[in-house]
């Protein structure tokens, strides 16, 4: 007899005339033959009789095949055999005894599965799962079964070991952005290398950092002093604005804002980034907030223009149309707070606090009154272009009773 255990929301059919249809696979699901079955509360999972109540039986059998679209691996979320004599062959390998075995391999294409116990003493038995395969890896590092996308650190969140190693590529090789979501590690010794890079220690100029990904990223700790490690993430590209190689990063929670590192405290000597906006066309950039060494020493370049000081027309209000490539760089003296840039599709769209206007800007600046409190503003251009006629404010509206003056 071979059971057939699908999801009911992902399954289709049709009747016509009393003749049902074959079912069209919209996701995946399995075939058993035997006393085996799909696990009551996620039926991507598979498990032995009686998991997790009872030990499975003797002398039992299964055979079981995967039927899906796409890359699928098999997650071992539970594994106790006996060693020598009770076995899962995947793809024509054989496991058995204590946990761990088959996730370590990473079987690469689901295929037939099979389960056979021998006469004499049993265990708990297994649950595996189904699960989308984003990430080929080699090594102790770990997929997220909640978020395959995501693979961590061994052990996270708990510390990762001391001399590990593991090396990470996307499986089907197609193009992704690597986004980090939390890094901890040794400074200077445990270290992960991904575009050339190795980064290490506190990560706060890596977390919410977003890049396209070249090639594998790889792990390897050295043999003293572990940490919390790290969980990083492959994204579809429609959602990242900047690629960024440096220690500057993309603004947390404002994925089209990127700011200079340790941004809003002061950067550091002899610092540099690029920063580039692929496949969006023309942009329009503004500062938020805009203050570094003035004379053109620690300069944020786009265009081919420098900006330094207070922002020269890039901050305060001011609209750089952009194309390309940014840049940044300081020299070996005098830090300050930075910048914060962010790029909008449209100049006739662009929102920004007056509050964060009023940061970065001197308490001498001749002419300029600030808002005492954080207020929106919204700037219309009327003819789409940055020109003398803009700076002379041809539309200004402000979503506030109070009123003030804005350095423009």
């Amino acid at each position: 007899m071979v059971a057939i255990f699908k999801r009911p929301s992902l399954v289709l059919c049709a009747v016509l005339v009393s003749v049902v249809l074959p079912f069209v696979v919209v996701e995946g699901w399995w075939s058993i033959s035997g006393p085996c079955s799909t696990a009551p509360e996620d039926s991507d999972c598979i498990i032995t009789p009686g998991f997790p109540n009872s030990a499975y039986g003797n002398d039992q059998t299964c055979t079981m095949h995967w039927y899906g679209n796409g890359q699928w691996y098999l997650a071992e979320e539970y594994f106790e055999t006996e060693s020598c004599c009770d076995h899962l062959n995947v793809n024509g390998h054989d496991y058995s005894g204590n946990q761990g075995s088959i996730t370590a391999d990473r079987p690469n294409l689901i295929s037939d599965v099979t389960w056979r116990s021998d006469g004499s003493v049993t265990y708990l038995g297994w649950k595996l799962c189904a699960r989308p395969w984003i990430w080929r890896v080699s090594g102790p590092c770990t997929v997220v079964t909640s978020e395959p996308q995501c693979v961590t650190s061994p052990y996270w969140p708990l510390n990762y070991g001391d001399s590990q190693s593991c090396t990470m590529s996307i499986a089907d090789g197609r193009q992704m952005y690597l986004q980090v979501a939390t890094f901890h590690t040794e400074e200077n010794y445990d270290k992960l290398t991904f575009n050339g890079i190795a980064w290490y220690g506190d990560g706060r100029n890596l977390v919410s950092f977003s890049s396209p990904l070249y090639g594998s990223v790889t792990w390897e700790s050295d043999s003293s002093n572990t940490d919390l490690g790290w969980k990083i993430c492959a994204r579809e590209g429609t959602d990242v604005y900047w690629n960024v190689a440096g220690p500057c990063r993309a603004a947390p929670g404002e994925p089209h804002c990127v700011t200079s590192p340790n941004w809003p405290s002061n950067y550091e000597n002899d610092q540099s980034c690029t920063m580039v906006m692929p496949n969006r066309g023309q942009m329009y950039l503004q500062a938020p907030s805009f203050l570094t060494e003035t004379g053109n020493f620690d300069p944020l370049t786009i265009n081919g223009n420098m900006y330094s000081g207070n922002g020269d027309g890039l901050a305060g209000g001011g609209v750089v149309p952009f194309s390309g490539e940014v840049t940044w760089i300081s020299d070996g003296s005098n830090t300050y707070p930075g910048w914060k840039i962010c790029a909008y599709s449209s100049p006739n769209s662009i929102t920004f606090a007056a509050g964060e206007l009023a940061e970065r800007v001197p308490a001498a600046a001749p002419n300029v009154t600030v808002f005492n409190k954080t207020k929106t503003l919204t700037k219309d251009f009327r003819d789409g272009e940055t020109d003398q006629a803009d700076v002379g404010i041809t539309s200004t509206t402000l979503t506030s009773t109070q009123t003030g003056t804005m350095l423009l």
